[in-house]
């Protein structure tokens, strides 16, 4: 079984490329499903194909929580950055309204993930907190591409294993 941050990271990519992100005729592309994964380390080359969406867990760091916290489950928030790319453009005045439609529709649509199980391939998402990334992380590639951004935090529930037995 693949680690509980994979599966979210690939469960994310999938949800975006089916939002089906469509551009204006003449001023941006269409993502389409140029949506790519990016783990934590990893070296991503977008290709050239813009514009594009990258999904990753570069730079960003699990936290625990009380939030989903109980005797059998440990809450932990997996943050996931969820970058916008373009190449440069002679008109950014009129690509921005795209790009900030596009940030709209997956903000509105994670948010809108509230009925169990969020995510197929990771039942354990219990919740998801939306928020501006405030600076892009090392290991970006082509961050001067990078159009627009959010963090994703995905909180979710992991079985823990505790040892009440006193030793003897």
């Amino acid at each position: 079984m693949a680690d509980l941050y994979d599966r979210l990271l690939n469960d994310l990519q999938t949800l975006i490329v089916g939002l089906n992100l469509q551009g204006v005729a003449g001023i941006v592309g269409n993502v389409g499903s140029n949506v790519y994964v990016q783990t934590r380390g990893e070296k991503q080359r977008l290709l050239d194909n813009y514009p594009c969406i990258l999904v990753t867990n570069e730079g960003q760091t699990e936290e625990e929580s009380e939030y989903g916290t109980s005797y059998e489950t440990d809450g932990i928030s997996y943050p996931v950055a969820i970058l916008i790319y373009d190449q440069p453009t002679t008109n950014p005045t009129l690509a921005a309204p795209t790009y900030r439609q596009w940030r709209i529709t997956i903000r509105t649509t994670l948010r809108g993930l509230v009925k169990y199980p969020i995510f197929a391939d990771c039942p354990e998402t219990i919740a998801i907190k939306i928020h501006n990334l405030a600076s892009l992380p090392d290991g970006i590639p082509a961050r001067d591409n990078v159009v627009s951004s959010l963090v994703a935090d995905c909180w979710c529930n992991e079985a823990t294993v505790r040892n009440d037995t006193p030793n003897e």
